[in-house]
């Protein structure tokens, strides 16, 4: 396995593999969008100044404000537990998934997630952030995959957090439509770096060919899904058996 997210990136150790064939919002666009969306308030309040009203009064309700949309933000990834009743594993039922957990997170240089499972029908697995991040996998999952195929899925939920795309995926739930593509695209180039992870892609196209694809709002948090939010998944296995 690759010890830390930044020899992945550096191009040293991990070939160019494939791009994804869907194009998103780049990073700027997306940038101007979350400061025309949350920084109109802000700036609206300030011509209150200029009308009379207290500065220190304008000021504590910009505060107020900031703190009402930073709490909007961080209750997506609860919300989204919640929406799959997500719970913790009973005796054994996770015994599989937990040390490889540790061993990816220790690898990737981050804290290792919590781990929950979800009694949703179908294998899939979703990351999501509270006070820390969350792995969520299905029973199905946990229970037919492979220790290969669980460790490609885990590996790609963690390359997930690790790039801070599950944190702009939140954002941009808390956006509603208009922050559609705001966490990028999930598809080949995580598959890439996961596959770099793991030094195995067979499993990791296995497991996307095994997944129920997800849909709705928090389809832009599972591993596999359908929508703006994900490659199509012909595409990202047809990527990872070219390797």
């Amino acid at each position: 396995m690759m010890r830390n997210m930044e020899d992945q990136h550096s191009g040293s150790s991990l070939p160019d593999w494939g791009q994804d064939r869907v194009s998103v919002p780049g990073f700027g666009a997306r940038a101007r969008r979350v400061v025309a969306i949350f920084g109109f308030v802000p700036v609206l309040l300030l011509f209150l100044v200029p009308a009379g009203v207290a500065p220190l009064l304008v000021a504590a309700l910009i505060a107020l404000y900031c703190l009402a949309v930073a709490a909007w933000v961080r209750v997506q990834g609860p919300r989204a537990l919640s929406a799959v009743g997500a719970r913790p594993g009973r005796s054994g039922e996770l015994a599989r998934l937990e040390n490889l957990v540790q061993g990816l997170a220790s690898d990737l240089g981050i804290p290792p997630p919590d781990l929950l499972v979800t009694d949703e029908p179908g294998p899939n697995a979703l990351v999501a952030r509270r006070s820390g991040h969350v792995v969520v996998v299905t029973a199905d999952l946990a229970g037919a995959f492979s220790r290969t195929e669980l460790e490609a899925v885990l590996a790609h939920c963690l390359v997930r957090v690790a790039s801070n795309q599950v944190s702009a995926a939140q954002l941009g739930l808390a956006m509603g439509p208009l922050g559609a593509g705001l966490g990028g695209l999930t598809g080949s180039s995580n598959d890439v770096l996961t596959a770099g992870v793991t030094r195995y892609p067979p499993a990791l196209a296995s497991a996307i060919e095994r997944c129920e694809p997800r849909r709705g709002r928090f389809a832009a948090l599972w591993f596999v899904a359908e929508g703006p939010t994900h490659a199509p998944s012909e595409v990202r296995i047809s990527v990872l058996r070219d390797l």
